[in-house]
C-alpha cells in the first residue's frame, strides 16, 4: 500500500512526484519556505524549532542571543552577566582585557565589567594623602580656603586628618575638648597629678601645657 504524504506546511496531501523531505517531514516544493520571511529553503541551510522551519538569519534573530561585546550571535556556550549575554571568551575586563572566568570576581561601572584590580585602579576614588584606591568608606574633608573637597581612606583620615589628643596622642573621633590651644579627648582632660576631671565649673590651671587642678597646683579655691 502506497504511503500517503501530507505537506507539513499546508497539511494537504502531496500528490506530486516532486516533493521535499526534511526532518522526517514532507513538503510541497513551493511550501518549503522560511516561517518568517518565506524565502525558498531548498538551496540553503535549514533550521527548525517547534515544527517550524527557518532560514539561518531568521532562526538566529528569533532564538539566539547576541554577545554584549562583539554583537554576534552566540551559537555555543553562553554566559549571562550584568543582565546581558556574552561569549565566555568575550567577558573581559574593560581595562586590561583579561578574560573574567567563573572563579574570578568582577565589578561593574557604566555597564562595563572590570576585574577587581582594574576597578580599584581606574574607577575607585583615590586618597588625597596616600594616593591609593579607597576600598572602604570615602571620608571627605572640605577645605574652606580653596573650597575643594579632599577624600581620604580610613587609615589616612584617622592618622592625618583627625586631631590628636594632647594627652594620649590618639585620634579624636567623637567629642573633643579644646584647651591650651590643644585638643583633648573629654576623658583625657584630667588633672595631671590627681587625675580628677574638670566637669562642671571646676577651675583648672596649666602645668607645662598639661591641666592641673587648684589643690594640686597649690591654689586655694573658695
Amino acid at each position: 500500500m502506497k504511503e500517503t504524504m501530507t505537506c507539513a506546511s499546508c497539511k494537504e496531501t502531496i500528490v506530486e512526484k516532486k516533493h521535499i523531505k526534511a526532518m522526517d517531514k514532507f513538503y510541497h516544493e513551493e511550501h518549503f519556505n522560511c516561517a518568517v520571511c518565506s524565502v525558498d529553503l531548498s538551496e540553503v541551510p535549514v533550521y527548525t524549532r517547534e515544527d517550524d522551519i527557518y532560514c539561518e538569519s531568521d532562526f538566529k534573530a528569533k532564538f539566539l542571543a547576541k554577545c554584549a561585546q562583539c554583537s554576534q550571535y552566540i551559537e555555543d556556550d553562553c554566559l549571562k552577566a550584568m543582565e546581558r549575554m556574552w561569549h565566555p571568551e568575550h567577558f573581559q575586563c574593560t581595562s586590561c582585557q583579561t578574560i573574567i572566568s567563573s572563579d574570578m570576581s568582577y565589578r561593574s561601572k557604566d555597564c562595563q565589567p572590570y576585574c577587581e584590580a582594574c576597578y580599584a585602579a581606574a574607577v575607585l576614588p583615590k586618597c588625597d594623602n596616600c594616593s591609593k584606591p579607597i576600598l572602604d568608606r570615602v571620608l571627605s574633608v572640605k577645605d574652606f580656603n580653596n573650597k575643594e573637597e579632599q577624600h581620604f581612606c580610613s587609615d589616612c583620615y584617622h592618622n592625618s586628618v583627625l586631631p590628636k589628643c594632647a594627652r594620649c596622642t590618639q585620634p579624636i573621633t567623637d567629642k573633643a575638648l579644646k584647651a591650651f590651644d590643644k585638643q583633648w579627648h573629654v576623658g583625657c582632660f584630667v588633672c595631671v597629678d590627681c587625675k580628677t576631671t574638670f566637669e562642671g565649673s571646676r577651675n583648672f590651671y596649666s602645668l607645662s601645657g598639661q591641666p592641673i587642678c587648684g589643690p594640686c597646683a597649690g591654689v586655694k579655691e573658695e
